[in-house]
């Protein structure tokens, strides 16, 4: 606890009118539209090339192409054998025959927005935890996270864009044709079916934006009338509120990624998109922080004890993603069952065996031994390197996610273009909305009952 009252000047904490961050949403987000519509024209135009796993080409007659290649990839994909037909129809019938010409576009806007959708994800969560345990280190960064956290409203537009022009494409089980084939769709047909998909999918967001208005409402709120009681309510219901989140991200994982190959199971794979997100968040946190210092604002208000404990929470979910991965890798690998190892098969061979590698030297092995000193964790410039680093490695680990549902065994160049397009779309729509909302209110809890212990904090 602060020996004297620390002062906060509120024009370190509050951004002025005229300021260039609010000029820059509406620019920002007339960018993102036109990156995601040159993505979009780019697939149109050059629709006759796209090349997608085991699939050879459209053929000069489409109708023959229609009932051979599509016919026999379901014939032998899901007859006989289980395993074999599932190794097969992966590759051809799942992956490669009913995919459109934007196809590519679908999976990489699907893949951009589960990424800035995690770092929502990951502030609604750390600002839950902060009230459960009733910080009061964090007091100062809170706001930061408050405000990320409430751009989870927004995604209802793009994830409703991509169910509707984009779910033939992503779903296998969305087609007639492969219910009436596949006997493992047909038993998860209660759970896989477009009715209960939508309905799990606006009750997820519902509650996550609930959670996120809330916690982001009381504390501007607080700002104005200081009353304690607003904290005390917020910390009383943080619990509950944690148990409603939990099945919320979970929902969407395993809906918007994991049965992306319906095939495939795992019952980690919610907190392994929970780490990964919480990670994510974190190094997001941390280098905003630093560019508002860096811009003038904040002051001294956030010291290096604040950004040694970012750093802290870095480290410590470095070795929680790496713990989690491990930890479904190895179970699947244990259990050997051919409807579990093959998409773990799908993505340690051909291209995706090297991002593989990359993902467990670049997002675990690297991280983990260069944030375990404490002094890079107090140095500005090493954290933010740090902060930067965690953030690229956390989309390849997306990527790889997701990816290799649409090519299997090869990935074009090209690809990469359309890449680059809608990660730059989602990423300028999300600094656009997340600078919207930074700019409306203080940059920290003004009045909240502990931000003189925030202020004082030291760690030991």
């Amino acid at each position: 606890m602060s020996k004297k009252e620390v002062r906060v000047d509120e024009n370190l904490v509050r951004i002025p009118d005229g300021h260039v961050l609010k000029r820059w949403p509406a620019g920002l987000l007339i960018v993102s539209a036109v990156l995601l519509a040159i993505a979009v024209a780019s697939q149109s135009i050059d629709a006759t090339s796209i090349e997608l796993a085991g699939h050879g080409g459209h053929g000069s007659d489409h109708g023959e192409h229609h009932d051979d290649g599509h016919g026999k990839d379901h014939g032998d994909g899901h007859g006989g054998d289980h395993g074999a037909g599932h190794d097969d129809g992966h590759g051809d019938g799942h992956h490669g025959g009913h995919k459109s010409s934007l196809a590519p576009v679908v999976f990489s806007f699907l893949t951009a927005c589960c990424y800035f959708l995690s770092l929502s994800v990951g502030g609604i969560f750390f600002v839950l935890v902060q009230h459960c345990a009733k910080a009061g280190w964090s007091v100062v960064v809170r706001r930061i996270a408050e405000n990320v956290g409430t751009l989870v409203f927004w995604f209802i537009i793009p994830f409703t864009l991509l169910w509707l022009f984009g779910a033939h494409d992503l779903f296998h089980w969305t087609h007639a044709d492969a219910m009436a084939t596949d006997v493992v769709l047909q038993w998860k047909a209660p759970y896989l079916n477009s009715t209960f998909f939508i309905v799990r999918g606006i009750l997820a967001w519902l509650v996550l934006w609930w959670i996120a208005r809330i916690n982001h409402r009381d504390s501007v709120e607080q700002d104005l009338h200081g009353s304690h009681e607003t904290s005390r309510q917020l910390q009383y219901w943080s619990g509950f509120r944690i148990l409603l989140f939990a099945f919320a991200v979970t929902f969407f994982a395993f809906d918007w990624i994991m049965s992306l190959d319906a095939h495939w199971f795992s019952t980690m794979f919610g907190v392994y998109y929970f780490a990964g997100s919480v990670l994510g968040f974190f190094a997001f946190m941390t280098l905003v922080v630093l560019l508002l210092q860096g811009a003038g604002l904040l002051g001294e208000l956030i010291t290096i004890e604040h950004y040694h404990d970012l750093g802290k929470y870095c480290f410590a979910f470095t070795v929680f993603w790496g713990y989690i991965a491990f930890s479904q890798f190895m179970l699947i690998w244990y259990g050997n069952l051919p409807e579990e190892t093959l998409w773990f098969e799908h993505r340690m061979n051909g291209p995706w065996a090297a991002v593989a590698r990359v993902l467990l030297v670049c997002h675990f092995l690297i991280p983990f031994f260069a944030l375990m000193a404490k002094t890079v964790k107090k140095i500005g410039f090493t954290l933010g390197l740090g902060a930067i680093w965690l953030l690229v490695v956390h989309y390849v680990d997306l990527y790889w996610l997701i990816m290799p549902n649409l090519y299997v065994d090869h990935w074009p160049m090209k690809q990469g273009i359309v890449d680059l397009l809608c990660f730059l779309a989602a990423g300028a729509a999300f600094t656009a909305l997340f600078l919207r909302v930074l700019t409306r209110h203080a940059l920290i809890p003004l009045r909240d009952p502990r931000l003189q212990e925030s202020l004082a904090f030291e760690n030991f």
